[in-house]
């Protein structure tokens, strides 16, 4: 038995155990943000010791004290912690904390930021939080082939802290190819990579390798992923209890390693159950040996045997046995080509008959490779972990994928959260799935892709739903419309853009201002987390057509705008995008009109000085007569018609003149009377006569004629009447 040097706690988690022990010997309400490490018997005794474990900052009352988990937070989280006065127990590992950073300088420097790892691991939702969740997150050499390449924007790359060191540098070598400004950075725990290394080697010098940590910690299925490459019984326990279901022969070397979230006691202890084991069935040696030596092979039986003998139809092996054993070249297909098999070569393959008439037993590599492919799906059923297959057949019911050489079901209902007609679509596509349901015995393997939908759907969720706040501009794409309004998709969340909220403008629908896909900026206006509705508005306050309007359209400001409008009461003008000001009748012209149309027509572009501004009603009265009057032209009865007036009113004069002529001529040709005494009108014409008397007498006699001037003028405007 040989135990790993590195097996057990590593720097980070040592510290982040320990700050757990500090914020429960000292705080009387205490919350850990997350599990403080991924090991649930080490999370079970901190909840009993009073450490509750949250998902949700919402969830932690004010003035609270919190423990960080060891895979860290985004920055979000430490902003609202501050809002709440929470005391923070920060045990984000050091090596964690240095990737946040310098995922964050560099985003600042405007690199474009890929981070090797799960995007469902609570550290790569960290470390994306601190890139404002723009990452692109690679799980997979696979997953760059749908990258678009980028010779122009600079990037950098970075991995989890316990991302498998060869995987990261393949898809270094990958993401070089796509992107030509690419930065790498080599931020794998330098503790990862001695442990993984030193897992390697002891895994492939030991018959049976034991990875002790819990299924859920990443860490611990990637020591189990490299050990299994090196050594084909490998097998991931999470106690010493399990010891026991482990099938260890006499004389097997033994090796153990341990996650970096897995306990010193727990390791000690499966090295000691083992020991134990060990010394119980040393008594039972002889007995197992002659037990052996009486045992025949029996179908279904997985033996090894040396290549002894290679040809195109067979395949023969020295299996221990009193006979040699046979694979025929179909259960065998590898022996084609030469290279794959040899003549020495160690190989694994399951008894399917045993011949003792013939002395031969006919083994198949195909079903023990089948079966071993059965316990790598069945190890991924029960951990969860999600798999990869190529779908190969579409069906009525669903469709049939191809996972490492075995079938596997997927029901149309376990494809999407939403149902798919088209079925062939899928066909040669590669899709992660969880197997739901797997029994080797019957044959059947049922995977789900729908569950990690969901999955990522709540995590996303989640995810939006912390970074929302009223009065932010988020980003979104346009998913549906109705009647009322628009659906925006923020990344997991489906908000409502109310149509009055699309435009400042009136519109009949939403398709008139968006369209199905198209990204877009939208403000929040409200948040519902209970009833989970978010209200969004499209349209922004600087496009209102009436921002800043007093300034714009400050009184006696003069515009120039077309006529849309006419009616009996004046015009509309629009002087602005969506901006109508109203000119009254009384406004358009010096003389009086009836009707606006005397001087205007529609669509005519005019003039016109702003009265003043009703931001309130959002009205505006303007001015045509104060830039340019618009006085209707006569019309050619008009002209004619003063002319006639004109001249009567000089055959008016005319006769005034002659009448008054007469008159004076009379006056001086009659003879005076003689009715005073003489020497009175003597005295009286003696008397002298001053200048205003003179002017006197002649302004009364003009102003008689003036009036029988104006009774005449009268008279005529009343005929043309």
């Amino acid at each position: 038995m040989i135990v790993s040097k590195n097996a057990g706690f590593c720097f980070g988690v040592s510290r982040a155990v320990k700050m757990a022990n500090e914020i429960v010997e000292k705080e009387q309400i205490k919350y850990s943000y997350g599990n403080v490490i991924h090991n649930q018997q080490v999370v079970n005794e901190f909840r009993n010791q009073g450490l509750i474990t949250v998902n949700d900052i919402s969830e932690i009352p004010d003035g609270a004290s919190v423990l960080v988990r060891a895979h860290g937070v985004s920055r979000t989280f430490f902003e609202e912690a501050q809002k709440k006065n929470l005391i923070i127990y920060d045990a984000t590992c050091p090596y964690v904390r240095n990737i946040q950073n310098k995922v964050e300088d560099m985003y600042n420097k405007g690199y474009k930021v890929i981070i090797a790892g799960s995007g469902m691991h609570p550290e790569v939702i960290g470390i994306n939080g601190y890139c404002c969740n723009s990452a692109i997150i690679i799980e997979e050499p696979e997953d760059i082939e749908k990258l678009t390449p980028d010779s122009e924007n600079k990037y950098c790359s970075v991995a989890k802290t316990t991302f498998i060191k060869e995987k990261y540098e393949k898809i270094t070598e990958e993401l070089k190819k796509k992107f030509t400004l690419l930065e790498v950075f080599d931020t794998i725990c330098s503790a990862t990579s001695v442990r993984q290394s030193e897992a390697v080697k002891l895994a492939a010098s030991v018959d049976i390798m034991i990875v002790i940590g819990d299924p859920s910690s990443s860490n611990t299925r990637k020591l189990y992923e490299v050990c299994k490459e090196r050594c084909a019984r490998t097998y991931l326990i999470s106690c010493a209890k399990q010891v026991e279901d482990i099938d260890i022969k006499n004389k097997e070397m033994v090796g153990i390693t341990a996650g970096a979230s897995t306990p010193d006691r727990i390791v000690r202890e499966v090295k000691e159950t083992m020991e134990d084991n060990a010394k119980k069935g040393s008594a039972n040696t002889f007995e197992e040996m002659l037990e052996k030596s009486l045992v025949t092979l029996r179908n279904g039986q997985v033996v090894t045997g040396k290549v002894i003998g290679v040809n195109e139809k067979e395949v023969y092996l020295d299996i221990g046995f009193k006979i040699d054993g046979t694979i025929p070249a179909e259960e065998f297909p590898m022996v084609k080509d030469q290279r794959q098999v040899a003549v020495g070569d160690k190989v694994e393959a399951i008894v399917t008959r045993v011949s003792d008439k013939d002395g031969i037993v006919y083994l198949s590599k195909k079903k023990v490779d089948e079966k071993r492919r059965y316990e790598d799906i069945n190890d991924a059923f029960t951990t969860g972990d999600s798999i990869k297959g190529t779908v190969k057949e579409a069906t009525s019911g669903g469709l049939i994928l191809d996972i490492n050489g075995v079938d596997a079901f997927m029901p149309i209902s376990q494809i999407s959260t939403q149902f798919q007609r088209n079925l062939q679509k899928f066909i040669g596509r590669k899709l992660k799935v969880r197997v739901i349901e797997c029994d080797r015995r019957k044959k059947k393997l049922i995977v789900s892709r729908k569950i990690l939908i969901e999955e990522e759907n709540e995590r996303m969720e989640k995810e939006v739903w912390s970074k929302l706040a009223v009065g932010e501009v988020v980003k979104g794409t346009v998913k549906s419309f109705s009647n009322f309004g628009a659906f925006i998709d923020l990344g997991g969340i489906d908000g409502l853009a109310h149509i009055s909220e699309l435009s400042w403008g009136k519109i009949n629908h939403p398709q008139d201002v968006l369209e199905l896909g198209q990204e877009v900026d939208v403000i929040i206006k409200e948040i519902d987390k209970d009833k989970r509705k978010v209200s969004l508005a499209y349209r922004k306050e600087e496009d209102d057509p009436w921002y800043n309007a007093e300034e714009r359209f400050a009184a006696n400001t003069i515009m120039t705008g077309k006529v849309v409008r006419i009616l009996p009461f004046g015009v509309f003008v629009e002087i602005a995008k969506d901006i109508d000001a109203l000119v009254h009748i009384s406004q358009i012209s010096n003389k009086r009109l009836k009707s606006a149309s005397e001087v205007l027509e529609e669509g005519q572009m005019v003039e016109v000085a702003i009265i003043d501004v009703d931001l309130e009603n959002k009205k505006i009265n303007a001015s045509i007569k104060a830039v340019q009057p618009l006085d209707p032209q006569p019309s050619q009865e008009d002209i004619e018609r003063e002319q006639q007036r004109e001249e009567r009113r000089q055959q008016n004069i005319k006769e005034r003149t002659e009448r008054f002529t007469r008159r004076v001529e009379s006056a001086e040709a009659a003879p005076q009377k003689d009715s005073e005494p003489r020497q009175t009108r003597k005295q009286r014409e003696e008397l002298p006569v001053s200048h205003e008397e003179v002017l006197s007498n002649k302004i009364g006699s003009l102003l008689a004629d003036f009036k029988f001037d104006a009774e005449d003028e009268h008279k005529t405007k009343k005929d043309n009447e």
